[in-house]
């Protein structure tokens, strides 16, 4: 399963800026992992893609812990 959010965050200066994140949970080695991946949103920004790209960060991370 994949999550993923928007938040629109004021930073300690006062500026807005938009926050992707993407997660999921996996099982490796019988023990959760909580895997997250986080980025600045841009307008236009495909968030298809970034998802794609955590999936596969993900079975990467699945496939070295065999």
């Amino acid at each position: 399963c994949y999550v993923s959010m928007l938040q629109r965050l004021r930073t300690e200066f006062g500026t807005e800026k938009t926050q992707l994140c993407v997660f999921s949970v996996h099982s490796v080695r019988d023990k959760l992992v909580f895997y997250y991946l986080f980025t600045l949103y841009t307008p236009g920004m495909d968030v298809a893609a970034a998802i794609e790209r955590h999936k596969a960060h993900a079975k990467a991370l699945q496939a070295a812990n065999r």
